[in-house]
């Protein structure tokens, strides 16, 4: 009798288990409507014989998600830029930009926000958070060109250029895949932790990072996964051929990460990523091989995706 009692328990406390794991899937429902802002602050220090110079930048963007279309495994959302709020310091120059009082700037940049407000995307993601494309900004860029009647083919090239290093479908992707691709694999308990490989191209040096997940909070509106990644690499070489320079870096650095997800849905209720990230380039040129320039850089960012109405 003791030990068939023994038994029952046994399988009791497995089924309590079961039942206290929960499988987080992206999964909003069709029409659903989420606001929500991406504030990204970074701050870059690079150190040279004259010294240290700080260039900082901080972006505050709004964006409307509406699910228009759920299949099995994916889920396509229209996105709108709602907002736009930017800041530039550098040692030289400074640039600020809010939408909301556009009618006070009149800078080339600031013309550029004034037209992007309000332009559509496409958005398609999988359930397991997995950004798979963005659509419908690339296009817009030459049509927008066209229709001001900008003609002068290297004023395009450096206007599409700096459109391309925030705006691009493809950084797109990698930022909303940063946001959105963090959901474990399997169902997952409280004080469950699991390993993940994020890729991501930084500042022309492609970092890979394994991070260790941790759920620390579930409950049935919320569950928190924090993470916590360490990474360096050996010395790379990388040659630049047009202008035969030789350039030798090395990079290392620790992200920690908070997510909170609707269990329900799969949709991130907030988001903060915290990354610190130092660098030692070497440059060489034809007659500087065995005298390369030394450049350290330092780099940090911070990166908050949370609703419109927690900031208003």
């Amino acid at each position: 009798m003791k030990k068939l009692t023994l038994l029952c328990l046994f399988f009791c406390l497995l089924a309590c288990q079961k039942k206290n794991k929960v499988l987080l899937e992206f999964n909003p429902p069709l029409n659903a409507t989420y606001r929500m802002v991406q504030i990204v602050k970074e701050v870059i220090t690079v150190s040279d014989v004259m010294g240290d110079h700080q260039f900082e930048i901080t972006s505050n963007t709004g964006y409307c998600f509406q699910v228009v279309e759920k299949q099995e495994f994916i889920s396509a959302l229209d996105v709108n830029f709602e907002s736009f709020k930017l800041k530039i310091k550098t040692p030289t120059d400074n640039f600020q930009y809010n939408s909301k009082k556009s009618e006070e700037q009149s800078s080339p940049l600031a013309f550029f926000y004034q037209k992007l407000l309000g332009q559509k995307f496409k958005l398609i993601i999988k359930r397991d958070g997995k950004v798979l494309t963005v659509r419908g900004l690339d296009n817009w860029m030459a049509a927008m060109l066209d229709s001001i009647g900008l003609n002068d083919a290297d004023l395009r090239r450096a206007i599409v250029n700096s459109f391309n290093q925030f705006y691009a479908e493809k950084m797109l992707r990698q930022s909303f895949d940063r946001i959105f691709h963090v959901l474990p694999p399997k169902p997952i308990a409280l004080k469950e932790s699991w390993e993940a490989t994020e890729k991501e191209a930084t500042y022309y040096f492609p970092i890979q990072k394994n991070v260790k997940w941790t759920c620390t909070d579930l409950s049935h509106s919320k569950v928190t996964l924090e993470g916590y990644s360490k990474f360096a690499t050996t010395d790379s070489i990388s040659l630049l051929e047009q202008l035969n320079i030789q350039g030798k870096y090395h990079f290392w650095g620790i992200e920690t990460s908070n997510f909170e997800i609707d269990p329900q849905t799969g949709w991130i209720l907030s988001a903060k990523r915290l990354l610190y990230l130092k660098s030692r380039t070497s440059v060489s040129g034809p007659g500087s091989k065995n005298n390369p320039l030394e450049v350290p850089v330092k780099i940090q960012r911070q990166i908050r995706f949370l609703p419109l109405s927690a900031i208003q």
